[in-house]
């Protein structure tokens, strides 16, 4: 169920929330890159590795929900529909629903925001190209970890009427909540797979993949993941399958990329755990979030700009905050 609702006219925000002179500091964050083989770091500045195709995250600095106003939304998860980005966000004081933020793909520009039906923390998001259903993460209540489904169907004429109406928004319904066995942080989906992921400040994390027929989630493989992981991606590489995932803990603290082949990944249908073998890490700027490796491109945000890390003192800023979508060759991210 969609429904659209014109109420007042104050736009979703598109400006940075940055002064020139922090992003330049941003750009100018001086990381490295740790190949596996080597074991020794090599330094990079990061605004290089930057693709000139990158964008503001909408709705940072206010966003508009059918025509109420949000100042608290912080962004989590992304993924690729078609010629869109969708960005999860949710709001830090629990006021509103949490939203998606539809962005033109080609331009980077604002398209509209949708309302979802729950004001949980959203921390990741999949679209199933198969049977066209948007996959998001719902952690509010610890004894029902669940997948919410939306149905993505009319979802290129949805996003085309919100874009005419005032508040360039539009609400929509999940048909299908799926129960999942880990705390569902944040997920992806690849190769007929849904694979959902798990945040923890301390051991190893667990992703548990699930074979996606329509809503019907059939348990598979699983591995492991470090503490403090945010987000995941996988891709088909020059014949090899690898995963990539980011981890962030603070705002003090730089973000790592972390890169790596499943040697058994054709067993991904089977109850059994998969081994990982470490191919690349990257350090960049703290608080990192989604990540989505998409063809030749990555796509990856990150929540420091969010009002609650970037304009509230309570905690100090990070000395980084990045209110980009960044854009990066995957070559890089992975070789």
């Amino acid at each position: 169920m969609k429904h659209f609702i014109a109420f007042s006219d104050i736009q979703t925000s598109r400006e940075s929330v940055l002064s020139a002179e922090e992003w330049n500091r941003t750009y100018h964050f001086g990381g490295s890159v740790i190949r596996n083989e080597s074991g020794s770091g090599l330094s990079y500045i990061w605004g290089n590795k930057l693709l000139d195709c990158d964008g503001i995250i909408p709705g940072l600095k206010q966003t508009n929900i059918n025509g109420v106003i949000c100042k608290r939304m912080v962004p989590q998860g992304i993924c690729v529909v078609g010629p869109y980005i969708l960005i999860s966000a949710y709001c830090s004081e629990k006021k509103h629903h949490s939203v998606i933020y539809v962005v033109k793909n080609s331009t980077k520009e604002f398209v509209c925001t949708i309302r979802l039906d729950t004001k949980s923390h959203v921390g990741g998001i999949a679209y199933d190209p198969v049977y066209k259903n948007l996959w998001v993460c719902d952690s509010s209540n610890s004894s029902n970890y669940r997948l919410l489904a939306y149905r993505m169907s009319t979802f290129q004429w949805d996003v085309t009427q919100a874009s005419w109406n005032k508040n360039q928004s539009f609400s929509m319904t999940h048909f299908a909540q799926i129960p999942v066995d880990v705390v569902p942080s944040f997920c992806t989906w690849y190769d007929g797979m849904i694979w959902v992921g798990e945040f923890k400040k301390s051991g190893e994390g667990t992703v548990a993949g699930y074979s996606a027929y329509h809503v019907t989630l059939t348990r598979g493989a699983r591995f492991s993941i470090p503490a403090y992981s945010q987000g995941i991606s996988f891709i088909r590489y020059h014949g090899l399958v690898y995963c990539t995932v980011t981890m962030s803990h603070g705002r003090k603290n730089d973000s790592m990329v972390s890169s790596y082949t499943i040697p058994d990944y054709r067993r991904k249908e089977k109850n059994t755990t998969l081994s990982t073998t470490h191919i690349k890490s990257i350090t960049m700027p703290s608080m990192i979030e989604g990540i989505q490796i998409y063809d030749n491109l990555t796509y990856a945000i990150f929540e420091s700009a969010a009002y609650q890390y970037y304009f509230s003192r309570k905690n100090g800023r990070s000395k980084t905050p990045c209110d980009r979508i960044c854009v990066f060759s995957t070559n890089f991210i992975l070789c």
